[in-house]
């Protein structure tokens, strides 16, 4: 333990005397091991520990899905759920789950949170409990009785200052009283981030019986020892049979399960792992770096440590003193590197829209805890191993006889080169195929920039608008309310045309349903074909700039008249390819009356700019079965619409005093936030691409001051005999050049190999596009022969009679 001490006392000496090797070489394992633990922190809370609940592991989500009909995630009726959570044999305990849009008002101003209707298994099942009173009971979780509710903690801070005497006090939710019974811990915001109150689901006697109306989320937990695949052949052995005793509603009607932990995680897994293996890239071109560094400082210890073995020193005592230092060295990178990082973590918080968080929570609740403190600690003294190693051996392999002659050179020296420009070579390589992955996302983004999305999205405001029920029982209030709110707003004097719809298109919601066309043959139960549904008002197209290729818009005439409809250009054309679709009729699931055809509008891109979703079919408000949630789409003539949104909202409130007016945004905005993903893939690895060039320039240009510090005496004796300046630069620049070349044909192998996992992130570019592929390699090329260049020519400009006075 002694000699340790000593050991770590002269490697901080050794290190504070040489600050011009010490600070790059700590700024290099600060910038490698800085970008890992940051990469690693959000790879530990997204994907290691994304679940705050008991036994995680046990966790499963319940789906079901349609082969036929090519829906491959669907949710479940009230009476499935019943009879799944009464009959299966593998599982503990089903919870089931309903979105719930909520006005809270009283108290202050009307406001509208997002809410879920929980059966009383829900909190059970996950294993948590409120901080504050208690969950649901089961009797509250029967009609009447259900008029509770559990707030999240983020909800009674803001809304309540933390009120420690919240329990028991009355909230209006939707115009009813609802008595609080609970809070839940800061933690935990299932099954959305935004998730901000849960009252009991209490299905009536209609939906328990119900099997066509799908509408709940189920979550369920492993009895103990029972695995996933016996649950789930037990779960098919039990719809197989809802199948056969109800064909009209569960034909096709399968059922799949999957790890929570893996719902929440998979869809973010490949992009974190891909992330992760860059910034591991990163880390290993700093460790080439100072592997460089120890190796070009070894010419000037060599003699050094020549005399401590002559002394009797036993060489693997030597390793170990270099090795120490090599470990401190990466210990103190590794203190500055932790300040990176959480500089990184704050930036990505910020970075990380909340939408992009609803799902995943842990990707923006990253934080530098034990965990990753105990990761950068073993990932620090690693390190300092795998960048000591090498140059310790090396440099204690050397000729006593050489070394300690006046002038002789080490016989380790030629061992150094070689071993030098393998490192270089391996910098080189990586941040090429760094380089090429960025380069490829920078393009794909680029792509998914040139998507038209189907409408006009500029000048464009949007506000979501939710009545409340209690208030609005039937179609012709909810069409007034709209109807005098969208004649107020045209009223501003910057509007040039105002309209609503029930799902804003790339806003992340939607509604399909199934139909049958009039004067064909009905399709197989479970065959019915789907369309996309969306409830819009007289103006909607115009509104978003649409165009209609047939036929003509809704007025107020079609609310209250004979059922109508307008299709999306693909839907006329699939279902009447050689013919017009005006007049035709089609009856809608849920309805009785045929609706006939009266316009055609272009498509749109829905769900996800990157796949377009074609079918669709608009009407207008309905009046036996209204939408009470719409969003109100207003184009404006100025090219500040936000600065619409104070007129706006007292426009509504003009018409209703207590409608809350929420998620005010541009369409801009809208359509913008469909490419955070790809925008965050490409920012992440263009930042470690950006790294691992600067590392890689860094070092080659070490290695050249190196190489000229070592040839001195050679490059006198060219000059000395006649060599011209431009000829002492030539040979750096080839010896720079020749590393340059092996480095990119061996990153240009590694790229064609690793670039095809990065398939699935790209948009409209091959993972093997030539165009980024030579792009990448010239802009490497050009900052590696600059590194060259710039020691090359200090080397030219040697006097060659001080050159060989020195040597």
């Amino acid at each position: 333990m002694e000699s340790l001490l000593q050991d770590i006392r002269f490697a901080f000496r050794t290190l504070l005397k040489k600050p011009g090797f010490t600070i790059p070489a700590v700024l290099a394992m600060a910038l490698g091991i800085g970008t890992i633990t940051q990469v690693f922190s959000v790879v530990n809370r997204v994907l290691i520990d994304p679940l705050p609940f008991d036994k995680p592991d046990e966790l499963v989500a319940i789906w079901g899905s349609n082969k036929k009909l090519n829906l491959p995630r669907m949710t479940f009726s009230g009476a499935d759920f019943l009879e799944l959570k009464a009959q299966n044999q593998g599982l503990k305990d089903v919870a089931a789950i309903n979105f719930w849009g909520v006005n809270l008002t009283g108290g202050g101003e009307p406001e509208r949170v997002q809410g879920f209707q929980v059966s009383a298994s829900l909190f059970p099942t996950l294993g948590v409990t409120p901080i504050l009173g208690r969950a649901f009971g089961a009797e509250e979780d029967q009609p009447g009785n259900d008029q509770v509710v559990v707030l999240s903690y983020g909800l009674w801070q803001r809304r309540f200052g933390g009120d420690p005497k919240i329990v028991g006090q009355t909230v209006q939710l939707n115009d009813k009283p609802y008595t609080v019974i609970g809070v839940m811990g800061s933690d935990f915001q299932y099954p959305r981030r935004s998730a901000e109150i849960w009252t009991p689901l209490a299905l009536d006697a209609k939906q328990q019986k119900d099997r066509a109306s799908r509408f709940l989320l189920l979550v369920g937990r492993l009895k103990p020892n029972v695995k996933l695949e016996q649950a789930q052949a037990d779960l098919n052995n039990f719809f197989a049979r809802l199948q056969e005793e109800y064909p009209d509603t569960n034909a096709g009607f399968n059922i799949w399960m999957v790890p929570l932990k893996e719902m929440i995680v998979g869809p973010a897994r490949q992009d974190l792992l891909i992330t992760l293996a860059a910034a591991i890239f990163v880390l290993l071109i700093a460790c080439a770096n100072v592997a460089g560094m120890l190796l070009a400082r070894g010419a000037s210890r060599s003699k050094e440590l020549s005399i401590r073995l002559a002394l009797g020193a036993k060489r693997m005592r030597l390793i170990r003193q270099l090795l120490t230092e090599s470990v401190v060295l990466a210990l103190i990178g590794a203190v500055f590197g932790l300040f990176l990082a959480y500089l990184g973590s704050r930036l990505h918080a910020a970075s990380i829209p909340d939408f992009i968080a609803e799902t995943n929570p842990g990707i923006k609740d990253v934080h530098i805890n034990a965990t990753v403190l105990a990761f950068t600690l073993l990932i620090s003294v690693l390190t300092g191993i795998i960048f000591g190693v090498l140059p310790a051996f090396i440099l204690t392999k050397a000729n006593l006889h050489l070394t300690l002659k006046e002038g002789g050179r080490s016989s380790s020296g030629s061992s150094r080169h070689r071993t030098h420009n393998g490192l270089v070579i391996s910098e080189i390589a990586i941040a090429l195929v760094l380089l090429i992955g960025a380069g490829l996302l920078v393009r794909s983004y680029l792509r998914l920039q040139e998507v038209n999305p189907g409408f006009d999205t500029s000048n464009t405001v949007v506000v979501d608008v939710s009545p409340l029920q209690a208030r609005y029982k039937d179609g012709a209030k909810v069409a007034a309310l709209y109807r005098q709110v969208l004649e107020r707003v045209k009223t501003l004097p910057a509007v040039k045309e105002a309209g609503a719809i029930s799902f804003l298109p790339l806003g992340g919601g939607g509604s399909s349903r199934t139909f049958v066309v009039e004067g064909r043959p009905a399709p197989a139960p479970g065959e019915e074909p789907y369309m996309n549904f969306r409830v819009v008002s007289p103006n909607y197209f115009a509104a978003q700039d649409m165009r209609l290729s047939q036929g003509r818009d809704f007025t107020d005439q079609d609310v209250e008249g004979l059922p109508s409809a307008v299709v999306s250009e693909s839907l006329a054309h699939q279902f009447w390819p050689n013919e017009t679709a005006l007049g035709k009729r089609f009856t809608i699931e849920g309805e009785t009356a045929p609706r006939q055809i009266i316009g055609v509008v272009s498509d749109v891109n829905d769900w996800d700019l990157a796949n377009k979703s074609k079918l669709y079919v608009y009407v207008p408000y309905l009046l036996q079965r209204p939408r009470l949630a719409m969003t109100l789409v207003v184009r404006t003539n100025t090219a500040e619409p936000l600065s619409l949104a104070g007129p706006i909202r007292e426009q509504v409130l003009a018409v209703d005093p207590d409608q809350p007016v929420y998620n005010i945004r541009t369409m801009d905005k809208v359509v913008g936030d469909t490419r955070w993903p790809q925008r965050i893939n490409m920012g992440s690895l263009g930042i470690l691409a950006i790294i691992s060039l600067m590392l890689a320039a860094i070092g080659i240009y070490g290695l050249i001051s190196y190489s000229v510090t070592e040839r001195m005496h050679e490059i006198g004796v060219r000059m000395a005999l006649g060599a011209a300046r431009g000829d002492i630069l030539k040979l750096m620049l080839k010896q720079g050049g020749v590393l340059l070349l092996i480095g990119l044909f061996i990153g240009l192998i590694g790229a064609f190999a690793l670039t095809r996992i990065m398939s699935s992130l790209l948009f409209g570019v091959s993972a093997t596009d030539p165009l980024i592929f030579a792009a990448t390699s010239l802009l490497l090329i050009l900052v590696v022969m600059l590194s060259t260049f710039i020691p090359g020519r200090k080397a030219a400009q040697v006097d060659p009679m001080i050159a060989l006075r020195n040597e």
